[in-house]
């Protein structure tokens, strides 16, 4: 596993931990309606890096591999020699 991916996961290791004691401290000083945005946000800051670490992989492989056409997944190239 690279420096970089190892360096995310605990990034968002240590968000969800954070994420989780903040919920616990509000949820136990009666701040529900608080409580309900920091989750949204917390939502919205997930899916925006998911989509972006997703972006930046599609675009990674463009540039080194532009041949790549994913024929190998699920056993597609296996069917086409059979025939």
């Amino acid at each position: 596993m690279g420096e970089t991916k190892l360096h995310h996961i605990m990034i968002y290791i240590t968000f969800f931990c954070l994420g989780v004691v903040m919920s616990g401290i509000m949820v136990s000083q009666g701040l529900y309606q608080e409580m309900i945005y920091v989750m949204l946000v917390g939502i919205i800051f997930l899916v925006i890096s998911l989509v972006y670490s997703y972006a930046r992989g599609i675009d990674y492989m463009n540039e080194n591999h532009p041949d790549y056409k994913g024929e190998d997944m699920y056993g597609e190239e296996e069917t086409q020699n059979q025939n």
